[in-house]
């Protein structure tokens, strides 16, 4: 609701008479001066309704202008496969998908895994990012370089061939005073494949982990580190991951995320 276009789309639709709907994921309150506040409390007002990509999204919206319509919709649903493909591993398989920036948290799952020296894991890091020069450096210092893979970014095509070589995939996002994971789709891409899901308990995270995965908080290796050697052992492992997909299945399929967005609209326009 801060962004230019947004007061737009609001503006044309209002001049049109047409009923307008906007899209957020913005789940942390912004320090805004007092013209963009009031530009964006107004935009607001003249909204017949509002989708939110979180919980947190739409506590945001829901106290600034609490009369108002709001669904929490995922923007996008993932692919459920019928039979997720699984393959063996030696050690402990973690994946790590995400833009390397400092919010991401990767500095502080290599930090994690430096705690775990004596165990048995690598580690997969897919995507690229500013950040990726002292995360390479940091994994070296900490003398983990020969056990971290460097995929680079990946085009969305390829990402589902990544799930069958893992065991589990770590979001280890911080939250910083502007910015907090706003969706944790690559969560429920991994649920849905049957791969076991630890998270961060900043911004989306925890809502789309729900009881099906680890939850710990940001910023912390040690308790990380503990999640990942609970997590060593398949036992462990598998009734998360078989969580993780029936919860993916009923709140974040392509289907589900369809049947609550018409369901939304249906009442938007009764």
């Amino acid at each position: 609701p801060t962004a230019p276009a947004a007061r737009q789309t609001v503006r044309a639709a209002r001049q049109l008479k047409l009923p307008a709907v906007l899209f957020t994921h913005q789940n942390v309150e912004l320090q805004l001066p007092w013209l963009g506040g009031w530009r964006r409390n107004r935009t607001l007002r003249r909204l017949r309704g509002a989708i939110a990509g979180s919980e947190g999204a739409a506590a945001l919206v829901r106290e600034l202008v609490p009369g108002l319509r709001v669904g929490v919709i995922p923007q996008l649903g993932v692919h459920v496969p019928t039979e997720p493909e699984h393959a063996y591993h030696d050690g402990l398989a973690i994946g790590c998908v995400g833009r390397l920036v400092p919010e991401k948290g990767i500095d502080t799952l290599l930090q994690a895994l430096a705690e775990n020296r004596a165990h048995r894991w690598h580690l997969t890091v897919v995507g690229d990012g500013p950040d990726r020069e002292r995360l390479e450096r940091l994994a070296s210092d900490l003398r983990l370089a020969a056990r971290v893979r460097w995929a680079g970014a990946l085009p969305p095509e390829e990402v589902p061939k990544l799930w069958p070589e893992l065991d589990v995939l770590v979001l280890p996002a911080r939250r910083l005073s502007t910015w907090a994971e706003p969706a944790a789709h690559v969560v429920a891409e991994a649920m849905a494949h049957e791969v076991t899901v630890v998270g961060t308990s900043a911004g989306a995270t925890p809502e789309v982990i729900g009881d099906a995965g680890l939850v710990v908080p940001g910023d912390d290796p040690l308790a990380l580190a503990a999640a990942l050697r609970r997590l060593a052992a398949a036992d462990q492992r598998r009734p998360l991951a078989q969580a993780g997909r029936a919860r993916a299945m009923r709140l974040f399929s392509d289907d589900a995320v369809a049947e609550r967005t018409l369901e939304f609209w249906r009442e938007i326009v009764s």
